[in-house]
């Protein structure tokens, strides 16, 4: 009894434990969604070109002058805001120099998503237009490591891109939205409104407040005539993209792609789990055989089959208890290590994903022990209940239930052996390809290369030609330092480009 239990409640643990930590992943990405009061409010509005659609995404823009056409006349949202994240913020604090990854935001953009500063005051439409005095609002933890928690912090003057800016705001410990931005500035402050067909337009994210009456179709109907309207009234620019997409902010920030990889990876630990119930019920079929003449006596005593059926559902319930709790330690401890490896790799995952052992994944825990106890105990308790007492009690007994539970041992070692084969393909595959990600084969040695990141902006380069020159002025100094075989520049490190990105082949010609 005592090895059967602690052999049943390590494999049930390990089971247990993988699909939980698993699940924790699923749901922080998939299904807890945003934790702001319009969380799940929140949409994406986007112009898509449906031919361009691929399992992949699809492309799609919306220019800011898009945005500001429509804003005022829509009917769908609540509030409406314009952003561009991750973009290079250069701050010089007390003439220290910082570059920060920052978002340039509209100023609805924190009222869309129901949050406000902790100290100071929000973004105002005076402060998001062109000439504007500039104004930042930065996040919890550059107030607390560039500026130490200086308690007047609201008004210090810095300079923002080479400009005289002011702090005017501090958002809430941990808030990093939409990735893990760390300074929110306006966007027409330092990017204004330019034609639809100039070369430097500006293509933001747009997402919104769905109004609580309005459904997701008609937000759709309606922004597919601001799209098919704009196609027609702009066909230089906006010719291609007269279908709207309006959707859950999560679905955007979670594509096809990567549900289906965490998917795909809940289900193997499913199979882990399913394993792990199959031999636990080959053991309870070789434990029940030991314990047949027991549940004879039992039964000739006035025991119900029912009766039987539960005692073995408690005793299988105990064992897939102790397991759980054990496969909740071992989901914990991979959740911290997981969590850790994550967020000090090279593009940490957005600071509104976290992994955690919550309410949710302790109910999901719970309905797998459940189903563990019940998958693996069911079938054994049911077929020891129907064995004939006189049958039983004969010594060395061997009658047809014998037979078939010899048929039904043997079944369940051939499904384990079937679901092992399928989950060890899957697995080995899902690893190569991870691996071949992780060594991608630019063309050139990568391991000699330093990289080094920098925005120039207007404030300090007003000019494109101040730009070159300064860039030219770098290759040439870089080039020339003795510990540097060359030097080059580029606006996509390792020749990486988006999948609208404008590509032109030398030599050849373009109409």
């Amino acid at each position: 009894e005592k090895a059967f239990s602690a052999l049943a409640v390590t494999v049930l643990a390990l089971g247990i434990g993988a699909v939980t930590a698993m699940f924790s992943v699923v749901n922080g990405v998939m299904l807890r969604g945003f934790s702001f009061p319009n969380g799940p409010r929140l949409m994406s509005v986007n112009f898509i070109d449906p031919s361009s659609a691929t399992f992949f995404g699809v492309n799609g823009q919306v220019s800011a002058m898009d945005f500001e056409e429509f804003r005022p006349a829509q009917q769908s949202f609540d509030l409406l805001a314009a952003y561009v994240n991750g973009a290079t913020v250069n701050v010089t604090v007390d003439g220290v120099p910082r570059r920060y990854t920052g978002a340039y935001v509209t100023e609805d953009f924190l009222r869309t998503l129901g949050i406000q500063p902790v100290l100071g005051r929000d973004l105002t439409a005076a402060d998001n237009t062109a000439g504007a005095e500039k104004v930042a609002i930065i996040g919890h933890g550059i107030w607390q490591r560039d500026f130490g928690a200086m308690p007047d912090i609201i008004g210090k003057a810095v300079r923002l891109n080479g400009a005289p800016a002011t702090i005017v705001g501090v958002m809430p410990p941990g808030f990093a939205f939409p990735v893990n931005e760390e300074i929110w500035i306006p966007l027409y402050s330092e990017y204004p409104l330019l034609p639809r067909n100039d070369p430097n337009n500006l293509f933001p994210g747009v997402l919104g407040a769905l109004r609580p009456e309005v459904s997701l179709d008609q937000a759709n109907a309606e922004f597919n005539a601001f799209a098919k309207r704009f196609a027609e009234a702009y066909p230089d620019t906006n010719k291609a993209f007269a279908t709207a997409l309006v959707e859950p902010l999560l679905k955007t920030y979670t594509p096809l792609p990567l549900r289906g990889t965490l998917l795909t990876m809940l289900a193997f630990c499913v199979g882990v789990l399913l394993i792990a119930c199959m031999n636990v019920m080959n053991m309870q079929f070789a434990r029940a055989t030991l314990r047949a003449k027991e549940l004879a006596v039992r039964s000739s005593l006035g025991a119900t089959r029912w009766r039987l059926v539960r005692q073995m559902l408690t005793e299988s319930l105990i064992v897939a208890g102790i397991g759980a709790t054990l496969g909740i330690v071992l989901a914990r401890l991979s959740v911290d290590w997981l969590t850790a490896a994550v967020r000090n790799g090279e593009n940490p995952p957005p600071s509104w994903i976290t992994f955690d052992i919550d309410g949710p994944v302790l109910a999901f825990t719970v309905g797998s022990t459940l189903l563990a106890a019940l998958v693996s105990s069911l079938m054994p308790a049911w077929t020891f209940s129907r064995t004939s007492v006189v049958d039983a009690l004969k010594e060395g007994g061997r009658g047809a239930t014998n037979r078939h539970i010899g048929f039904v041992t043997r079944g369940l070692v051939v499904f384990q052996i079937g679901v092992t084969c399928v989950l060890l393909v899957g697995s080995l595959l899902q690893e190569r390809s991870i691996r071949k990600q992780q060594t991608i084969d630019y063309g050139y040695d990568t391991v000699g290369i330093l990289s080094a990141r920098m925005g120039l902006m207007d404030g300090d380069y007003p000019t494109p030609e101040a730009r070159r020159l300064f860039y030219d002025r770098l290759q040439q100094e870089l080039a020339a330092h003795p510990e540097f075989e060359a030097a080059a520049l580029t606006s996509r490190f390792r020749m990486v480009f988006s999948g609208a990105g404008p590509i032109e082949i030398e030599g050849k010609e373009y109409p």
